[in-house]
C-alpha cells in the first residue's frame, strides 16, 4: 500500500528531499521512496491528460478552420470564374478596382455572417447544457464570442482576397469576348 509523506519546505527542494528520505529510512528500512516531486509537480501531473486534450482540440479547430478558408476560397474563385462577363461588365461601365473588390469580398462575407449569427445563437442556447460542465467559467464569455466573430471574418477576408484581386485585374474586353 502507498504511503505519502508531505513535507513543506522553503528553499532548495533537493536538501528537503534528502533529509526527508534520510528520516524514513531511519524510521523503516523496509521503505522505499519510489518518487519525489513538489507540489507543482503533483499540479502538472494531475493537469497533463486536459492539456493534452485542449492541445488536440486545439489543433483540430486551426486544421478546421484552414479547412473552411481553402473551401471558401474555393468556392468564391468559381464563383468569380462563373460571373466573368458581370465583372467584366462592371469594369466596361466604370466599375473601379476597389468596388470589384468590394464586391467580390462581400459575396465571401454574406454567408460567413449568416453561419455566425446561427452559430453563436446555437452556442448561446448549448450554454444551459454546458453550464454544469464548466467550472468558474462564465458559459456566455462575451469576449470569447467577439474573439472568435473576428478569427471567422478575418479568415473570411484573407480567403477572398485573391479571388478579389484576380477579379479586379480583370480585362473586360476578354471577359466579354471569351463568352
Amino acid at each position: 500500500m502507498p504511503v505519502w509523506l508531505v513535507r513543506r519546505a522553503a528553499g532548495d527542494t533537493a536538501s528537503a528531499w534528502g533529509s526527508s528520505s534520510t528520516l524514513v529510512r531511519s524510521l523503516d528500512r523496509s521503505i522505499t521512496i519510489t518518487r519525489t516531486t513538489t507540489g507543482e509537480g503533483l499540479i502538472h501531473d494531475a493537469l497533463a491528460a486536459s492539456r493534452f486534450y485542449a492541445l488536440v482540440l486545439a489543433a483540430f479547430a486551426l486544421l478546421a478552420l484552414a479547412l473552411a478558408a481553402v473551401g471558401l476560397f474555393g468556392v468564391l474563385s468559381y464563383r468569380v470564374q462563373q460571373r466573368t462577363r458581370e465583372i467584366g461588365i462592371r469594369i466596361a461601365l466604370g466599375a473601379g478596382t476597389r468596388d470589384v473588390e468590394r464586391h467580390v469580398v462581400t459575396l465571401a462575407l454574406v454567408p460567413v455572417a449568416g453561419g455566425l449569427v446561427v452559430g453563436i445563437g446555437l452556442s448561446l442556447a448549448a450554454t444551459r447544457v454546458l453550464a454544469s460542465l464548466l467550472f468558474r467559467v462564465n458559459p456566455v464569455d462575451l469576449p470569447t464570442l467577439a474573439a472568435v466573430a473576428i478569427v471567422m471574418l478575418s479568415t473570411a477576408v484573407l480567403a477572398s482576397w485573391i479571388p478579389a484581386r484576380r477579379a479586379a485585374r480583370l480585362d473586360p474586353v476578354r471577359a466579354l469576348q471569351a463568352e
